[in-house]
Protein backbone atom coordinates (compact mmCIF):
# COMPACT_ATOMS: atom_id res chain seq x y z
CA UNK A 1 0.00 0.00 0.00
CA UNK A 2 2.83 2.51 1.17
CA UNK A 3 4.74 1.62 -2.15
CA UNK A 4 1.57 2.08 -4.51
CA UNK A 5 1.48 5.60 -2.51
CA UNK A 6 4.97 5.91 -3.07
CA UNK A 7 4.43 5.41 -7.26
CA UNK A 8 1.46 7.61 -7.43
CA UNK A 9 3.29 10.52 -6.00
CA UNK A 10 6.81 9.73 -7.63
CA UNK A 11 4.49 9.89 -11.17
CA UNK A 12 2.26 12.90 -9.68
CA UNK A 13 5.95 15.08 -9.44
CA UNK A 14 7.02 13.70 -12.78
CA UNK A 15 3.92 14.52 -14.55
CA UNK A 16 4.16 18.04 -12.97
CA UNK A 17 7.39 18.61 -13.75
CA UNK A 18 7.06 17.67 -17.40
CA UNK A 19 4.15 20.07 -17.28
CA UNK A 20 6.01 23.00 -15.71
CA UNK A 21 9.35 22.07 -17.70
CA UNK A 22 8.67 21.35 -21.32
CA UNK A 23 6.75 24.17 -22.56
CA UNK A 24 10.03 26.02 -21.62
CA UNK A 25 11.85 23.64 -23.35
CA UNK A 26 10.23 24.04 -26.88
CA UNK A 27 9.55 28.06 -26.48
CA UNK A 28 13.60 28.55 -24.87
CA UNK A 29 15.08 32.34 -25.73
CA UNK A 30 11.90 33.32 -27.81
CA UNK A 31 9.69 36.19 -27.28
CA UNK A 32 5.72 35.79 -27.26
CA UNK A 33 5.98 37.77 -30.89
CA UNK A 34 8.20 35.19 -32.10
CA UNK A 35 6.23 32.30 -30.78
CA UNK A 36 2.80 33.21 -31.99
CA UNK A 37 4.20 34.49 -35.70
CA UNK A 38 3.10 32.61 -38.52
CA UNK A 39 6.51 31.07 -40.30
CA UNK A 40 5.97 30.84 -44.50
CA UNK A 41 6.06 26.97 -43.81
CA UNK A 42 3.52 26.47 -41.20
CA UNK A 43 0.65 24.91 -43.01
CA UNK A 44 3.19 22.22 -44.23
CA UNK A 45 2.48 20.50 -40.76
CA UNK A 46 -0.88 22.04 -39.54
CA UNK A 47 -1.20 20.07 -36.53
CA UNK A 48 2.10 19.84 -34.72
CA UNK A 49 3.05 17.80 -31.76
CA UNK A 50 5.87 18.81 -31.04
CA UNK A 51 6.54 22.56 -32.07
CA UNK A 52 9.34 23.69 -30.74
CA UNK A 53 9.96 27.52 -31.26
CA UNK A 54 13.16 28.76 -30.01
CA UNK A 55 15.56 31.86 -30.75
CA UNK A 56 18.50 33.37 -29.98
CA UNK A 57 20.37 36.86 -30.63
CA UNK A 58 23.33 36.67 -32.81
CA UNK A 59 26.32 39.53 -32.98
CA UNK A 60 25.95 39.94 -36.71
CA UNK A 61 23.46 41.21 -38.92
CA UNK A 62 21.16 39.17 -40.91
CA UNK A 63 23.30 39.16 -44.27
CA UNK A 64 26.16 37.81 -42.61
CA UNK A 65 24.11 35.25 -40.42
CA UNK A 66 22.65 33.84 -44.04
CA UNK A 67 25.98 32.14 -45.50
CA UNK A 68 26.31 30.56 -42.46
CA UNK A 69 22.51 28.73 -42.74
CA UNK A 70 22.44 28.46 -46.65
CA UNK A 71 25.20 26.29 -46.87
CA UNK A 72 24.18 23.68 -44.18
CA UNK A 73 23.59 20.33 -44.87
CA UNK A 74 25.08 17.02 -44.03
CA UNK A 75 26.97 16.57 -47.57
CA UNK A 76 27.82 20.42 -47.92
CA UNK A 77 28.88 22.48 -44.42
CA UNK A 78 27.76 20.03 -41.36
CA UNK A 79 24.77 21.41 -39.13
CA UNK A 80 26.98 23.31 -36.61
CA UNK A 81 25.58 21.13 -33.39
CA UNK A 82 27.41 17.85 -31.94
CA UNK A 83 28.80 16.73 -35.06
CA UNK A 84 29.46 13.31 -33.84
CA UNK A 85 25.86 12.65 -33.91
CA UNK A 86 24.58 14.64 -37.11
CA UNK A 87 27.86 14.45 -39.06
CA UNK A 88 29.53 11.61 -38.53
CA UNK A 89 31.98 12.91 -37.01
CA UNK A 90 33.23 15.05 -39.46
CA UNK A 91 33.56 18.78 -38.53
CA UNK A 92 31.33 21.56 -39.44
CA UNK A 93 33.25 23.97 -41.43
CA UNK A 94 34.15 26.87 -40.36
CA UNK A 95 34.03 29.49 -43.00
CA UNK A 96 32.08 30.33 -45.70
CA UNK A 97 31.93 27.99 -48.71
CA UNK A 98 31.29 29.93 -51.99
CA UNK A 99 29.52 27.14 -54.01
CA UNK A 100 27.40 26.48 -51.18
CA UNK A 101 25.12 29.36 -51.02
CA UNK A 102 22.75 29.19 -53.80
CA UNK A 103 20.15 26.88 -51.74
CA UNK A 104 16.85 26.00 -53.98
CA UNK A 105 13.86 24.86 -53.02
CA UNK A 106 13.99 21.16 -53.99
CA UNK A 107 17.39 20.34 -53.15
CA UNK A 108 18.10 17.70 -51.26
CA UNK A 109 20.72 18.02 -47.89
CA UNK A 110 22.20 14.45 -47.24
CA UNK A 111 21.44 13.41 -43.73
CA UNK A 112 23.50 9.88 -43.87
CA UNK A 113 26.47 8.77 -45.68
CA UNK A 114 24.72 6.33 -47.48
CA UNK A 115 22.07 8.67 -49.40
CA UNK A 116 18.78 7.24 -47.68
CA UNK A 117 17.87 10.07 -45.41
CA UNK A 118 18.12 13.70 -46.63
CA UNK A 119 16.48 16.89 -45.82
CA UNK A 120 14.39 18.70 -48.82
CA UNK A 121 15.07 22.19 -48.87
CA UNK A 122 11.18 23.74 -48.51
CA UNK A 123 11.41 27.63 -48.77
CA UNK A 124 14.01 29.73 -49.37
CA UNK A 125 14.28 33.46 -49.04
CA UNK A 126 17.39 34.98 -49.08
CA UNK A 127 18.92 36.25 -45.52
CA UNK A 128 15.93 35.87 -44.42
CA UNK A 129 14.40 32.31 -44.05
CA UNK A 130 15.46 28.79 -44.92
CA UNK A 131 13.15 25.58 -44.75
CA UNK A 132 13.76 21.85 -44.24
CA UNK A 133 11.44 19.21 -44.26
CA UNK A 134 12.47 16.13 -43.08
CA UNK A 135 9.90 12.73 -43.75
CA UNK A 136 11.63 9.51 -42.01
CA UNK A 137 9.72 6.23 -42.55
CA UNK A 138 10.53 3.72 -39.60
CA UNK A 139 12.12 1.45 -38.87
CA UNK A 140 14.24 1.57 -41.92
CA UNK A 141 14.65 5.26 -41.44
CA UNK A 142 14.96 5.92 -45.17
CA UNK A 143 13.71 9.40 -46.38
CA UNK A 144 10.30 9.38 -48.52
CA UNK A 145 8.33 11.67 -50.57
CA UNK A 146 5.67 13.14 -48.80
CA UNK A 147 2.89 13.77 -52.32
CA UNK A 148 2.82 9.72 -52.19
CA UNK A 149 1.77 7.00 -50.50
CA UNK A 150 2.74 7.27 -47.31
CA UNK A 151 4.39 4.62 -44.94
CA UNK A 152 2.68 3.14 -41.75
CA UNK A 153 5.24 4.19 -39.74
CA UNK A 154 6.66 7.76 -40.19
CA UNK A 155 7.78 10.96 -39.29
CA UNK A 156 7.41 14.34 -40.47
CA UNK A 157 8.57 17.74 -39.44
CA UNK A 158 9.87 20.88 -41.05
CA UNK A 159 12.47 23.61 -39.76
CA UNK A 160 12.54 26.66 -40.32
CA UNK A 161 15.10 29.46 -39.57
CA UNK A 162 13.63 32.89 -39.75
CA UNK A 163 16.49 35.58 -39.53
CA UNK A 164 16.22 39.39 -39.16
CA UNK A 165 17.39 42.52 -37.79
CA UNK A 166 17.66 42.77 -34.11
CA UNK A 167 19.25 46.62 -34.26
CA UNK A 168 23.03 47.46 -33.17
CA UNK A 169 24.13 45.54 -36.28
CA UNK A 170 22.56 42.30 -34.65
CA UNK A 171 20.50 39.80 -35.70
CA UNK A 172 17.67 37.69 -34.12
CA UNK A 173 17.53 33.78 -35.11
CA UNK A 174 14.22 32.03 -34.64
CA UNK A 175 14.42 28.25 -34.98
CA UNK A 176 11.14 26.45 -35.51
CA UNK A 177 10.60 22.52 -36.07
CA UNK A 178 7.17 21.19 -36.46
CA UNK A 179 6.48 17.81 -36.06
CA UNK A 180 4.15 15.11 -36.73
CA UNK A 181 4.07 11.04 -36.38
CA UNK A 182 1.95 8.29 -37.27
CA UNK A 183 0.37 6.22 -35.43
CA UNK A 184 1.11 8.55 -32.46
CA UNK A 185 0.24 5.71 -29.54
CA UNK A 186 3.92 3.77 -31.02
CA UNK A 187 6.04 6.92 -31.39
CA UNK A 188 4.88 9.79 -29.19
CA UNK A 189 6.25 8.82 -26.53
CA UNK A 190 9.29 7.92 -28.05
CA UNK A 191 9.95 11.32 -29.13
CA UNK A 192 8.63 12.61 -25.99
CA UNK A 193 11.35 10.78 -23.95
CA UNK A 194 14.41 10.78 -26.18
CA UNK A 195 13.48 13.30 -29.41
CA UNK A 196 12.09 16.36 -27.47
CA UNK A 197 15.19 16.03 -25.14
CA UNK A 198 17.64 15.67 -28.09
CA UNK A 199 16.70 18.01 -30.35
CA UNK A 200 16.79 21.03 -27.24
CA UNK A 201 20.03 20.20 -27.01
CA UNK A 202 20.95 20.01 -30.18
CA UNK A 203 19.33 23.28 -30.98
CA UNK A 204 21.03 24.79 -27.91
CA UNK A 205 24.88 23.30 -29.62
CA UNK A 206 23.70 24.69 -32.86
CA UNK A 207 22.89 28.57 -31.60
CA UNK A 208 25.85 28.37 -29.80
CA UNK A 209 28.30 27.39 -32.70
CA UNK A 210 26.47 29.99 -34.73
CA UNK A 211 27.25 32.80 -32.59
CA UNK A 212 30.66 32.00 -32.57
CA UNK A 213 31.23 31.88 -36.47
CA UNK A 214 29.09 34.95 -37.02
CA UNK A 215 31.37 37.00 -34.52
CA UNK A 216 33.91 38.80 -36.36
CA UNK A 217 37.34 37.61 -36.22
CA UNK A 218 40.15 40.52 -35.39
CA UNK A 219 43.08 39.88 -38.20
CA UNK A 220 45.79 41.47 -36.59
CA UNK A 221 46.14 44.52 -33.94
CA UNK A 222 43.45 46.30 -35.46
CA UNK A 223 42.32 48.29 -32.31
CA UNK A 224 38.51 47.44 -33.38
CA UNK A 225 36.76 47.85 -30.65
CA UNK A 226 33.31 46.94 -32.33
CA UNK A 227 35.13 44.11 -33.69
CA UNK A 228 36.44 43.13 -30.56
CA UNK A 229 32.89 43.53 -28.88
CA UNK A 230 31.15 41.03 -31.05
CA UNK A 231 32.99 38.20 -29.65
CA UNK A 232 31.26 35.78 -26.96
CA UNK A 233 34.54 35.59 -25.10
CA UNK A 234 37.66 38.11 -24.38
CA UNK A 235 40.76 37.17 -22.45
CA UNK A 236 41.87 40.09 -20.78
CA UNK A 237 45.63 39.64 -19.99
CA UNK A 238 46.68 41.99 -16.36
CA UNK A 239 50.40 41.83 -15.93
CA UNK A 240 52.28 41.13 -12.35
CA UNK A 241 54.94 43.01 -11.34
CA UNK A 242 57.71 40.89 -12.63
CA UNK A 243 56.15 41.73 -16.29
CA UNK A 244 54.36 38.09 -15.94
CA UNK A 245 51.17 38.08 -17.91
CA UNK A 246 47.83 36.70 -16.29
CA UNK A 247 45.19 35.94 -18.94
CA UNK A 248 41.32 35.71 -18.03
CA UNK A 249 38.08 34.89 -20.13
CA UNK A 250 35.86 37.80 -19.56
CA UNK A 251 32.33 38.80 -21.36
CA UNK A 252 32.17 42.48 -22.57
CA UNK A 253 30.59 44.78 -23.78
CA UNK A 254 31.44 48.24 -25.88
CA UNK A 255 30.11 52.09 -25.74
CA UNK A 256 32.07 54.41 -27.87
CA UNK A 257 34.84 52.57 -28.69
CA UNK A 258 35.67 51.46 -25.30
CA UNK A 259 35.27 47.85 -23.87
CA UNK A 260 33.25 47.36 -20.81
CA UNK A 261 33.83 44.37 -18.37
CA UNK A 262 32.17 43.78 -14.91
CA UNK A 263 34.55 42.55 -12.17
CA UNK A 264 34.53 41.68 -8.13
CA UNK A 265 36.39 44.79 -6.91
CA UNK A 266 38.60 42.50 -5.18
CA UNK A 267 39.74 40.33 -7.54
CA UNK A 268 43.82 40.03 -8.86
CA UNK A 269 42.92 41.54 -11.78
CA UNK A 270 41.62 44.88 -10.64
CA UNK A 271 44.46 45.17 -8.35
CA UNK A 272 46.47 44.73 -11.32
CA UNK A 273 45.26 47.61 -12.87
CA UNK A 274 45.22 50.18 -10.92
CA UNK A 275 48.64 49.48 -10.37
CA UNK A 276 49.73 48.85 -14.60
CA UNK A 277 47.15 50.18 -16.63
CA UNK A 278 48.51 48.26 -19.39
CA UNK A 279 46.46 45.37 -20.63
CA UNK A 280 45.96 43.05 -23.84
CA UNK A 281 42.85 41.96 -24.73
CA UNK A 282 41.96 39.25 -27.68
CA UNK A 283 39.37 36.99 -28.96
CA UNK A 284 38.88 33.57 -26.88
CA UNK A 285 36.77 30.78 -26.05
CA UNK A 286 34.50 30.31 -22.69
CA UNK A 287 37.63 28.67 -21.27
CA UNK A 288 40.17 31.69 -22.05
CA UNK A 289 42.02 30.03 -24.97
CA UNK A 290 42.83 32.66 -27.43
CA UNK A 291 41.48 32.53 -30.83
CA UNK A 292 42.91 35.54 -32.44
CA UNK A 293 46.35 38.60 -31.80
CA UNK A 294 46.16 40.30 -28.77
CA UNK A 295 45.71 44.04 -28.71
CA UNK A 296 47.31 46.52 -26.48
CA UNK A 297 45.26 48.73 -24.25
CA UNK A 298 45.05 51.30 -21.43
CA UNK A 299 42.33 50.52 -19.11
CA UNK A 300 40.68 52.19 -16.06
CA UNK A 301 38.28 51.32 -12.75
CA UNK A 302 35.18 53.21 -12.46
CA UNK A 303 32.38 52.45 -10.02
CA UNK A 304 29.54 52.88 -11.32
CA UNK A 305 28.78 49.61 -12.88
CA UNK A 306 24.58 50.03 -13.76
CA UNK A 307 25.44 50.88 -17.89
CA UNK A 308 28.15 48.11 -17.85
CA UNK A 309 25.52 45.81 -16.08
CA UNK A 310 22.81 46.51 -18.87
CA UNK A 311 24.56 46.34 -21.73
CA UNK A 312 26.20 43.13 -20.53
CA UNK A 313 22.43 42.14 -20.13
CA UNK A 314 21.10 43.12 -23.55
CA UNK A 315 24.38 41.44 -25.43
CA UNK A 316 24.02 37.61 -23.49
CA UNK A 317 20.43 38.17 -22.56
CA UNK A 318 19.17 34.55 -20.57
CA UNK A 319 22.86 33.62 -20.06
CA UNK A 320 23.52 36.79 -17.99
CA UNK A 321 20.31 36.43 -16.18
CA UNK A 322 21.07 32.83 -15.56
CA UNK A 323 24.69 33.86 -14.21
CA UNK A 324 23.09 36.91 -11.96
CA UNK A 325 20.89 34.47 -10.87
CA UNK A 326 23.30 31.83 -9.91
CA UNK A 327 25.30 33.94 -7.98
CA UNK A 328 23.41 35.42 -6.02
CA UNK A 329 21.86 32.23 -4.85
CA UNK A 330 25.40 30.75 -4.00
CA UNK A 331 25.53 33.61 -2.02
CA UNK A 332 22.70 33.28 0.07
CA UNK A 333 23.43 29.83 0.29
CA UNK A 334 26.66 30.45 2.02
CA UNK A 335 25.35 33.46 4.40
CA UNK A 336 27.67 35.95 2.48
CA UNK A 337 26.80 39.37 0.95
CA UNK A 338 27.15 40.63 -2.33
CA UNK A 339 30.36 41.28 -3.72
CA UNK A 340 31.28 44.58 -4.54
CA UNK A 341 31.70 44.84 -7.95
CA UNK A 342 33.69 47.43 -10.45
CA UNK A 343 33.69 48.20 -14.00
CA UNK A 344 36.96 47.88 -16.08
CA UNK A 345 36.94 50.59 -19.05
CA UNK A 346 39.26 49.79 -21.71
CA UNK A 347 40.43 51.62 -24.34
CA UNK A 348 42.13 50.26 -27.18
CA UNK A 349 45.97 51.72 -28.16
Amino acid sequence: MAAGRKAVTLAAIAAGTCGWLRPRLLTWGASGDEIARTYPTDDLVPDPDPAFTMATTLPAPPEEVWPWLAQMGGDRAGWYSFDRLDHWGVPSADRIVAEWQHPEVGDRLQNAPDGRNWMTVADVVPNHVLALRTTMAFPSRRSFDPSGPLPRVYVDGVWTFDVRPAGDGRSRLVARMRGRCHPKPLLRPFLLVVGDPVHFAMQLRQFHNLRRRVSVPVSGATGDADALARERHLALTTFKRDGTPVSTPVWCAERGGTLLVLSEAGSWKVKRIRRDPHVQVAPSSARGRQRGPAVDADAAIAEDTAEVEALLARKYGWLWRAYRELTRANERLHHRPPPESVAIEIGLR
